[in-house]
């Protein structure tokens, strides 16, 4: 509920920063980022613009796989009076003005608003949980599924993060070997290289080769 967000935030357990609306009234009218059940997030100011398939295909057994990525696309930083375009079908990461930590007893689902989601604008493809224990900025997976270009402001309310409580976890999100997206002040591009998984077909990749 609304109340129990206020009262996490004012304890200092649930911290989002900077949080601009609060109770604020403006011209009789009470403007608020706290809704009912959940908090919106507004549009952070760097973004990652991909080109099209210039190196087809993403392998991340490969050594120079972070080098495609940065060399296949650009990072935009844009000020608050600026805008960014996604014409349809194009895919960009952005992340949210908000720095985020949630304490190890809630977590998060990140959702887009109505408003944008009736342009066809997506915020996140699969990516939607926040664990708890989290703390950085949330990156934005943006798709544009709908047929018009859109342009996309900072300081945008763009999503909404939705919590709910849970028992404390044995360890902590911050705590594990290996944490890929946490503390970050802007998004990253995609660090999936460094999953388990991914080194152990590596290493049988090299041991074919020898």
């Amino acid at each position: 509920m609304d109340s129990e967000i206020k009262s996490l935030i004012y304890q200092d357990e649930l911290k989002i920063i900077p949080l601009m609306y609060l109770d604020h009234e403006v011209d009789g009218k009470v403007h608020n980022q706290i809704g009912t059940t959940s908090i919106d997030i507004r549009l952070g100011t760097s973004f990652q613009v991909f080109y099209p398939d210039q190196y087809g295909m993403i392998d991340f057994t490969q050594e120079n796989n972070t080098h495609n990525f940065n060399t296949s696309s650009k990072r935009i930083n844009l000020d608050f009076i600026e805008g960014i375009t996604i014409t349809p079908g194009q895919f960009i990461l952005g992340h949210s003005m908000e720095y985020i930590k949630l304490p190890d007893y809630i977590c998060g689902n990140l959702e887009g608003r109505s408003s944008f989601a009736r342009l066809g604008i997506e915020i996140h493809m699969t990516a939607g949980y926040i664990d708890p224990g989290f703390e950085g900025v949330l990156t934005f997976e943006i798709y544009n599924a709908g047929p018009t270009t859109v342009k996309l402001y900072p300081g945008m309310r763009i999503g909404q993060i939705r919590f709910e409580k849970n028992n404390k976890p044995n360890v902590p999100y911050s705590s594990k070997y290996i944490v890929k997206y946490n503390g970050l002040l802007e998004h990253d591009v995609s660090q999936q290289s460094k999953d388990y998984e991914v080194e152990l077909i590596k290493n049988f990749i090299k041991m074919g080769k020898s």
